[in-house]
């Protein structure tokens, strides 16, 4: 039984061969609240008709790896796992700009096969090796009454394997980002200074494919499509303008920028978003007045922006 703590977490990227090749040493670490890789096995008694009250026979179908991981949001740095992979996995293109600190350009790739990951871990009793990581869901929560900001990762492997001997990982030595340093928020190009949550979703959704033969493992993990959320808490607004657009039906832009006691930051930079709901304000005489929207980006032009020390693209590893 392990003492509750921050798990250690190896990530590499996958190599440029058959889908979900192992890889054989793992040297950036993430440090992470929650990880968890549960296998799913649809195994069913075959109903049959033999004059007996029990099963005789079962059917195995495919086996599923589906993983959630949890941690707690800093900019990493050039030896870390970070936040950038799993931007790469799910956004599929990393354009690296800059002379140090480095400006990490986050694009939708309209490709089925985005890069994946191979993930390691020591919570079992074996070390063990994640092979082909392909990330599905990137969340981020970003709470007034939290000390930190909240990262939800979700995805899917193809396998897991034992794994020969524990790893020297290193961890992001650079400061956490807070709720506090959200420095940039506009609509529109407008401050929005009062607000008490925002949570950004970036998805691209999956579809495993299994192929008839010996494996009872996914052949691979193909993408379907690909979509970012907005949904925000608490703002106070000073004119019906935002609130005009929801009506009308019309877009805004959406623009969010954390920056860290470094200096360096986290933006997301939505120049199309569409209303999907706006409530409030109302009045409440156990709440305060304020609004909660919900949003989604569309065109072409969005992108995630990370600047920090690693000169590296995400897409190719250090």
């Amino acid at each position: 039984m392990s003492v509750s703590k921050l798990q250690q977490v190896g990530l590499k990227v996958g190599g440029t061969t058959a889908y979900a090749t192992a890889s054989t040493t793992f040297t950036r670490g993430l440090l992470v609240r929650t990880f968890d890789v549960n296998p799913t096995d649809g195994a069913a008694p075959v109903s049959e008709v033999r004059s007996k009250f029990g099963p005789n026979r079962v059917g195995l179908p495919m086996i599923d790896f589906d993983a959630a991981i949890t941690f707690p949001l800093d900019v990493g740095d050039n030896a870390s796992g970070n936040i950038g992979d799993f931007l790469n996995g799910v956004f599929g293109t990393d354009a690296v700009s800059g002379t140090g600190p480095y400006l990490h350009t986050f694009s939708r790739n309209d490709t089925a096969l985005p890069k994946y990951l191979n993930l390691y871990s020591d919570k079992d009793i074996d070390n063990k090796q994640y092979t082909g990581f392909r990330t599905e869901q990137v969340k981020f929560t970003i709470d007034a009454g939290s000390p930190e900001i909240g990262v939800e990762i979700s995805g899917v492997f193809k396998d897991e394997s034992e794994y020969a001997g524990a790893q020297t990982l290193t961890y992001s030595g650079s400061p956490l980002l807070l709720p506090s340093q959200a420095t940039t928020l506009t609509l529109a190009g407008n401050a929005v200074t009062t607000f008490s949550k925002i949570e950004i979703t970036v998805k691209r959704t999956l579809e495993r494919f299994h192929a008839v033969g010996s494996s009872r493992r996914i052949s691979n993990a193909y993408s379907k499509d690909f979509s970012i959320d907005i949904a925000c808490e608490g703002l106070d607004f000073t004119a019906e303008t935002e609130r005009d657009k929801f009506i009308a039906g019309t877009s805004t832009a959406f623009n969010l920028i954390l920056t860290d006691s470094n200096a360096n930051y986290l933006r997301f930079n939505l120049p199309t978003v569409y209303y999907q709901s706006w409530k409030g304000p109302d009045i409440n005489d156990s709440e305060l007045l304020k609004v909660n929207l919900v949003g989604f980006a569309t065109g072409d032009s969005y992108n995630a922006y990370l600047q920090n020390m690693r000169a590296t693209g995400y897409d190719a590893e250090v």
